[in-house]
């Protein structure tokens, strides 16, 4: 319960990858290589948001907390 569905392309192989996003960490299984990674990143209540903020067609981990951005590039 409270996990929150996050599939972006972390590994930039096409495909998006099994995650979720779990009070403040980041749970990922790539489709590349099926590992697995679990980084902490962000708050509890923050709203997860990954993307390509970078341009290099690989999925970043940010949230959205307070009217502000946070963003980890990859």
């Amino acid at each position: 319960a409270g996990d929150k569905p996050i599939p972006a392309d972390f590994d930039n192989d096409g495909r998006a990858d099994l995650s979720v996003f779990r009070q403040g960490f980041w749970y990922t299984l790539n489709s590349s290589n099926d590992l697995f990674t679990a980084r902490q990143f962000g708050s509890t209540n923050d709203l997860p948001i990954p993307s390509t903020y970078d341009s290099d067609r690989r999925s970043d981990i940010a949230v959205f907390r307070g009217g502000e951005w946070y963003v980890q590039y990859q």
